[in-house]
């Protein structure tokens, strides 16, 4: 629930034990050099594997969002013409279960 209450700022995390900094900083640390990745590809492979199937999908579905930005925003924005949308798209890729393995998000240009 304090997720949904939150959108999950850093400040807000349920960790009282660790400053907001700390998990700030090796989050981004890990995202950097790609940890939290294999972390993810770890993990759904071992999920896959107890659910009784292979260790990496022989299909993947992709779909994509665009979202809409406030006026003042990060420099990632764009305008998707289609959908007359001006902000960011997110972009995903799951497996059959609905397993995230990739995510990117960009300009919706």
């Amino acid at each position: 629930m304090w997720q949904l209450r939150t959108g999950c700022q850093w400040r807000n995390l349920p960790f009282e034990s660790l400053p907001w900094q700390s998990i700030c900083y090796y989050f981004h640390r890990w995202k950097l050099d790609g940890t939290i990745e294999k972390l993810n590809a770890a993990l759904n492979q071992d999920d896959r594997i107890r659910a009784g199937r292979e260790a990496f999908p022989s299909l993947l579905c992709i779909d994509s969002q665009s979202v809409k930005l406030a006026p003042m925003g990060s420099q990632a924005r764009g305008l998707d013409v289609h959908k007359a949308v001006n902000g960011r798209k997110r972009q995903w890729v799951v497996d059959a279960q609905g397993r995230l393995w990739v995510v990117g998000v960009h300009g919706a240009n």
